[in-house]
């Protein structure tokens, strides 16, 4: 029997009589807007919205027209923008506009772009240049109805169960890690049906989790007790996709033990438990802390509940400090087959403090005040243990200060900096910047140093069949072997009126791909990517070089 993070969840609602939990983080959040597009000049931009199956207009569909993002003062980063509506013959039209590149955004309620390897983006998009005095007149969008996910959801005896929150779930990746997000959410209704309606083609794991005479229930459909083992529902336009479930019993066993605390300034024992799976290939977002179920006992001691399978039990103890929230914790491997599992003795310890050194000799134009390193674990933690220390200014002295760090293995983070890149990652003098791990131990971390260089390669070019309209198709450049576990080697764009440029790219092997319908995130994935390993064109980037007019070809899934 696998068992994964449903586990999780069923336990935290009987330990802690709490409500189902909320669904996982929504994705990331529109750009921010900073003002109006100023109406100063004589270009404009206008187009139809109608239905790819029938060719009728789509009225009163929303569009947005973004502008560039600004490129310094207090809102760099963020868009300009302007807002219409289509009339009843589809047509939007923006007038009085300043010559500049434009993103158009078209999101009708219920309607999406065509699916594209199986998959509908939430909005339909295009890119326009208009120089002053141009008018566009002849934008296109042709867009498909959403679906529907209807159905029954049943307790184990066949009776309805009313009230259970149903979650339409696609698969999204972080960190290169496989997860599920949520799409749409609904409760059943009185007589346990349940409608999903208005979603956009593609593929889905349907969830449902609530409490069935006072007791909780957790299923995958089309009855699974973890993704891993549920059946994806795949949703075409206008599709209605049935999905009944049946909720299955639940038979939970105690482990129980002793905890040994060797941090004195934490309480005495830790706040609560995880028990992460450890065949779990997707995070599906549903894992919490659980409490301590012991009640009075003697200090240290512990009780949880479990279904039977194979953990690594995680005691969580807070610490809070430099403006970071994280847990100190251990993993032990804890084995549930048909009893109850006693006498289990774990210890926490405290980690080690961490500083790292920029060595930043050869970009002596750079102010390392506004420079910003952070760190990110990449252990197999639970998501209410995973360990993020925030990005924190390099001081005048070239040095960041992290203070004590649980111990783990972590990644480094900078946000991408115009003009530099990461060349090297150095810890006990050794390089470690092909898979970018820096290693804390139980009483020490080896001292880090990271080197800054200025010399990156730059790549340009185009893509083959794509059009200049085109905001979907983006290129990424992967690092080729054992490389491609760091992240901070990683470089991607978009199509810019039919081109694309890829700068301060660190010397080394990679691979080009051109990608139309990339899941964010997909191509850091290493089962994502497996498919396709040998399909992008193989590059050599070369410090302080170019390589212009180089032509792709489109990846297609």
């Amino acid at each position: 029997m696998r068992i994964t993070s449903a586990v999780l969840v069923l336990l935290g609602l009987l330990g802690a009589g709490m409500q189902a939990p909320p669904p996982p983080a929504p994705p990331a959040p529109p750009p921010r807007i900073a003002a109006a597009i100023p109406e100063t000049g004589d270009a404009s931009i206008g187009g139809l919205v109608r239905r790819l199956d029938t060719g009728e207009p789509i009225a009163t569909a929303s569009v947005d027209l973004l502008g560039l993002p600004m490129t310094s003062g207090p809102f760099a980063g963020a868009l300009s923008m302007r807002q219409a509506r289509t009339d009843a013959d589809g047509r939007f039209v923006f007038e009085k506009l300043p010559p500049s590149t434009y993103t158009v955004r078209v999101t009708p309620a219920d309607f999406f772009p065509p699916p594209i390897g199986g998959t509908s983006a939430a909005a339909a998009t295009a890119s326009v240049t208009v120089d002053g005095g141009q008018r566009v007149s002849n934008l296109s969008f042709n867009l498909v109805p959403g679906g529907v996910i209807h159905g029954l959801i049943r307790d184990d005896d066949g009776r309805p169960a009313p009230g259970i929150s149903v979650w339409a779930m696609r698969v999204a990746y972080r960190d290169s890690r496989k997860t599920i997000e949520n799409a749409k959410s609904v409760k059943s209704d009185d007589r346990g049906e349940f409608r999903l309606s208005g979603m956009p083609p593609g593929e889905y794991y349907v969830r449902a989790s609530g409490t069935v005479d006072g007791k909780p229930v957790f299923a995958y459909y089309p009855g699974a007790n973890n993704v891993e083992s549920a059946a994806l529902v795949r949703v075409r336009g206008g599709d209605e996709i049935p999905a009944d479930m049946r909720i299955p019993p639940s038979n939970l066993f105690r482990i129980s033990g002793k905890i040994v605390n060797t941090i004195p300034e934490l309480a005495n024992e830790p706040q609560g438990f995880v028990l992460m799976p450890r065949d779990r290939n997707i995070d599906d977002g549903t894992a919490t802390i659980l409490p301590n179920l012991a009640g009075g006992n003697e200090p240290g001691y512990f009780e949880i509940r479990a279904l039977p399978g194979s953990y690594d039990l995680m005691p969580a103890a807070r610490a809070t400090g430099e403006g970071n929230l994280h847990y100190y914790t251990t993993r032990i491997p804890i084995e549930v087959r048909d009893r109850d599992v006693d006498g289990i003795t774990v210890a926490i310890t405290r980690g080690a403090g961490l500083t790292i050194q920029v060595n930043a000799r050869a970009v002596p134009s750079l102010s390392l005040p506004g420079l910003r390193l952070g760190l990110r674990s990449v252990d197999a933690f639970a998501s209410p243990l995973a360990i993020n220390f925030g990005l924190r200014p390099v001081s005048p002295d070239a040095r960041v200060e992290f203070g004590v760090v649980p111990v783990g293995t972590y990644a480094l983070t900078m946000p991408a900096t115009s003009g530099i890149y990461v060349a090297d990652i150095r810890q006990s003098g050794r390089s470690v910047l092909d898979q970018g791990r820096i290693t804390v131990g139980k009483d020490s971390a080896d001292p880090v140093e990271v080197v800054l260089a200025a010399d990156g390669g730059r790549i340009e070019g185009t893509v083959e069949g794509a059009d200049k309209t085109s905001t979907t198709v983006r290129v990424s450049l992967i690092p080729e072997g054992a490389r491609r576990d760091n992240l901070l080697l990683y470089r991607r764009a978009a199509l810019v009126q039919g081109r694309f440029a890829l700068t301060d790219v660190p010397p080394g092997n990679y691979r080009l791909y051109a990608w139309e319908d990339l899941p964010v995130g997909a191509d850091e994935n290493a089962e994502f990517m497996a498919a396709y390993g040998t399909r992008g064109r193989a590059v050599t980037v070369r410090a302080g070089v170019a390589m212009s007019d180089m032509t792709l070809s489109l990846t297609r899934r």
